[in-house]
């Protein structure tokens, strides 16, 4: 029994059922490639095991493991595991609950999938991805299995597909897996967002602030929120998505609220009005009870709009324009 320090797995052995460890850690387990180990963290599941790639840049003491795993057994990456040998079962039964309800994939035809699971390490409880071609995959929840304990699917094994409705979100979930092209960039991020997050105390120890936060930048589709949301799953967080429109929206109705000549009945409301040259348009509609003073109640609200902004870091795009100075040199 060793414990080791989670690191990520290469996108390429992703999703391929094994973990790397060291073969200096492999001989100490007395076990061999493909070997099965039980692997513990805040909940207990199996891998295989493979040998790390010979080029010395990795941590002896470190196990190598994709998001799926990291998933099952409810840890995150640089947290300890604990390695266990455990002795080959084959599965006689497997009850497989798929996780898209939608889907019709596999519903009456299970042995394609079994040829897609054959090999794999399965444990009650996990989560298992059947990849399929066209970067695709269909995911599942492991309910049962014969026997009970961590076992190999083979081509004898007999699988039952079974729908559970649950009360669950099966919302899919993000992780380092996901994200390819971005090494560099996910570097970066993760020592700026996951080391602050799970070591503040090594801040504290140096007197450091640790960062308070960081702006992605680029185009729309490169990745920026796909980025975040893996950090927030390896990092153990919640992730909350919020559109700036939706921001806008709300801050106007607050200053809406809180005026004493805007009726509350009817509501007020807020429209997109438009796209401009550097910003979005948007209109505040208000009922009030003193029509005779429009020009006092658009001044109080242009004052809060503005006070609303400026304590929510929110800029106003004002135009720019740059002036040329030319002076006459005679």
């Amino acid at each position: 029994m060793i414990d080791l320090k989670i690191q990520n797995l290469s996108v390429k052995d992703a999703g391929k059922g094994f973990a790397r460890i060291s073969s200096a850690k492999m001989s100490e387990l007395d076990i061999e490639p493909l070997d099965i180990v039980e692997i513990c963290g805040q909940r207990k599941s199996a891998i295989k095991i493979m040998p790390m790639h010979s080029d010395g840049n990795d941590d002896l003491d470190t196990i190598k493991i994709d998001g799926i795993t990291r998933q099952n057994i409810q840890s995150t990456i640089n947290d300890k595991v604990t390695l266990k040998k455990i002795k080959l079962r084959t599965t006689s039964k497997i009850v497989l609950a798929p996780l898209n309800l939608k889907s019709l994939l596999f519903l009456n035809d299970t042995k394609i999938l079994l040829t897609k699971i054959d090999g794999h390490v399965v444990t009650s409880g996990d989560k298992l991805v059947v990849r399929l071609p066209g970067a695709r995959s269909e995911e599942f929840k492991v309910l049962l299995t014969s026997p009970s304990s961590s076992s190999v699917i083979s081509s004898k094994t007999k699988i039952e597909i079974k729908r559970v409705n649950s009360t669950k979100s099966n919302k899919k979930i993000t992780t380092y897996d996901d994200i390819g092209g971005l090494k560099g960039q996910l570097k970066n991020v993760k020592d700026l967002v996951e080391l602050p997050l799970k070591h503040p105390e090594i801040f504290s120890r140096l007197g450091i602030e640790p960062p308070r936060g960081i702006l992605l930048v680029g185009p729309p589709g490169t990745g920026k929120t796909l980025l975040a949301r893996a950090i927030a799953q390896e990092c153990g967080v919640n992730f909350k998505l919020v559109n700036g429109p939706e921001i806008i929206r709300k801050l106007l109705m607050e200053v809406a609220d809180e005026n004493e000549n805007v009726q509350k009945e009817p509501k007020a409301k807020v429209f997109f009005d438009g796209f401009g040259d550097s910003s979005l348009d948007f209109k505040l509609g208000i009922w009030t009870s003193s029509p005779d003073r429009p020009e006092v109640i658009r001044s109080e609200i242009y004052f809060a709009v503005f006070k609303k902004f400026k304590e929510n870091n929110i800029n106003i795009p004002y135009p720019q324009r740059d002036v040329h100075i030319k002076s006459n040199n005679s």
